[in-house]
C-alpha cells in the first residue's frame, strides 16, 4: 500500500519555462541558506532550499546546465533565463536541494531553519522564530564543507 506522502506532487521550473520538473513525496528538510556561495549564485541575501532524495526529482522538460561552485557542490540552472533550480553535493549523492521559489506553489512549503547565519547580510534580521545555525547546523560536521 502506498503511503499518503507518495501522493504529494510538487511541480516547478524556470522563469522562461524551458526547464520543468516534478517531485513526488515530501521534503526531508526546508531551510534558508545564508552562505556566501548561495548569495553570490542567486544575487540575493539567501536562498530557500528543499532537500529531497534524488529519486524523488524528475526533470520533465529539458535539463538544467550545471556549474561546479565548490570542491563538492554543483548548481543547476536554466541556460536560457538563468533561474537557479537545484544544488547537489558529491558528499550526499542521494540528495538534491531544490530552490523553493522555482516551485509553482512555493507557499505550500514552510522553512524550518536558517543556516550559515555567520555570513548573513547585516541588514537581515532573523526574528521569525526559526532555528538558526552559524554553520550548516547540527546534522553536518563543521569541517564537512570545502569551499
Amino acid at each position: 500500500m502506498a503511503l499518503e506522502t507518495d501522493k504529494i506532487v510538487v511541480t516547478g521550473g524556470c522563469l522562461c519555462g524551458a526547464v520543468r520538473y516534478r517531485i513526488v513525496g515530501v521534503a526531508k528538510s526546508i531551510g534558508h541558506c545564508h552562505c556566501n556561495l548561495c548569495q553570490k549564485a542567486s544575487g540575493a541575501a539567501f536562498v530557500t532550499w528543499a532537500t529531497y532524495a534524488t529519486n524523488q526529482l524528475t526533470f520533465i522538460q529539458s535539463q538544467p546546465n550545471y556549474f561546479v561552485s565548490s570542491a563538492t557542490g554543483k548548481r543547476g540552472f536554466c541556460s536560457s533565463c538563468g533561474t537557479a533550480l537545484v544544488f547537489s553535493s558529491s558528499d550526499y549523492p542521494d540528495e538534491v536541494d531544490v530552490t523553493v521559489c522555482s516551485m509553482d506553489c512555493p507557499d505550500n512549503l514552510s522553512p524550518d531553519y536558517h543556516i550559515w547565519t555567520a555570513s548573513k547580510r547585516s541588514w537581515i534580521h532573523l526574528n521569525d522564530g526559526l532555528r538558526s545555525y552559524i554553520d550548516a547546523g547540527p546534522d553536518v560536521p563543521s569541517n564537512h564543507f570545502k569551499f
